[in-house]
């Protein structure tokens, strides 16, 4: 029978296991060592589904730490990336010490019975190689799984493909949760992109001070939902700053500006469409309200112009709703279901 490539790695990978086994197992006179590289297989198996399962909210408890401490955005992918991998060996910590103390119940008298008979090692030795090759071909099939659900068909490792057991695994993982996983990755690695807007970073805009803050709190104070709160604060942005002609023309003819962002919108009470997304983006962040700030296009009664708007996420409905407080004298633009009428996304600049 003529083996495909696929079975003789994979054979070859469990038969170096076995042998691999005996050996450890017939010098040391024991299969502590060769639990030891199984135990540490599975934890591994069982940190990734976990990490895997728990993503979102391991990611979001993440994101919610980074803003807290209102690090430079350019650093979050890194750490973040730091972060989850860390919890992924803490995970395999405990799952390891979990299985170490189940397994040092059941091997004390078993280990010492058949340290005295060769033969009975050796059995015992095959068995549990053919065990541990089974888990180091099932941690190959998974890296291999994840990586085809992050890069295109073409750069796409098939060689397993036409096995049943790598096809039963790839059935298991969430095909959308990678793909999900693969966007928030690809959304964190834009974030620490360095892009100027009006002559400072999207991150000097944002940037508060303890009077925006102190304001943002105020304005909320009565309100109990997500939904209230951002709403309390597009119609304060919205009625408080007014907007600068002048500086939209300056900044349409490509002269340099000074003074973007949130605080001189708020010290001097006027701004363009970036002021007004940043001094927004920054009194939610203040009450705790994820943010976006989002760059594209809206209809002036004319022409559709460069623009700036917020997206907020309401955690109590699962969803992002559209807010543009610079629009907030032209009519209800705040989680319009006309918003995309006038309105064309072409990027989110950045998320908090």
């Amino acid at each position: 029978m003529k083996l495909s490539l696929a079975e003789i790695i994979t054979l070859g990978i469990i038969i170096i296991m076995v042998i691999t086994s005996i050996k450890d197992g017939m010098v040391s006179r024991s299969i502590s060592y060769i639990s030891s590289a199984i135990i540490s297989s599975i934890a591994s198996v069982i940190s990734f589904f976990t990490i895997f399962k728990f993503y979102d909210y391991i990611e979001g408890k993440v994101e919610k730490f980074l803003l807290s401490i209102s690090l430079d955005r350019t650093l979050n992918f890194l750490i973040k990336a730091l972060i989850i991998i860390i919890i992924f060996f803490i995970i395999k910590w405990i799952a390891t010490l979990v299985l170490n103390i189940i397994n040092s119940i059941i091997e004390i008298d078993f280990d010492s019975t058949i340290s005295r008979n060769k033969g009975l090692l050796f059995i015992v030795s095959s068995i549990l190689g053919f065990i541990r090759g089974l888990l180091v071909v099932i941690c190959i099939f998974i890296a291999i799984i994840t990586y085809n659900g992050f890069v295109a068909p073409r750069y796409q490792i098939n060689t397993f493909s036409n096995l049943k057991a790598y096809n039963k695994l790839d059935n298991l993982i969430d095909k959308k949760k990678i793909s999900d996983i693969k966007s928030a990755v690809a959304l964190d690695m834009s974030k620490s992109k360095i892009i100027y807007y009006n002559g400072v970073t999207i991150d000097e805009g944002i940037r508060s001070n303890s009077e925006i803050n102190s304001k943002a709190k105020e304005i909320v104070k009565n309100d109990k939902t997500d939904k209230e709160k951002a709403k309390s604060l597009y119609v304060w942005v919205g009625s408080n700053i007014k907007y600068d002609f002048k500086k939209a023309e300056e900044v349409l003819s490509n002269k340099k500006v000074n003074n973007s962002g949130a605080i001189p919108a708020f010290e001097e009470r006027k701004g363009i469409c970036f002021d007004y997304a940043c001094l927004y983006a920054a009194m939610c962040r203040a009450v705790n309200l994820k943010v976006r700030i989002v760059m594209g296009e809206a209809y002036n009664g004319e022409e559709y112009i460069n623009h700036a708007w917020n997206e907020v996420y309401l955690d109590s409905e699962k969803r992002w709703i559209k807010v543009d407080p610079t629009f907030y004298i032209a009519g209800n633009y705040f989680d319009n279901k006309n918003f995309d009428k006038d309105h064309r996304e072409k990027s989110i600049a950045g998320e908090w």
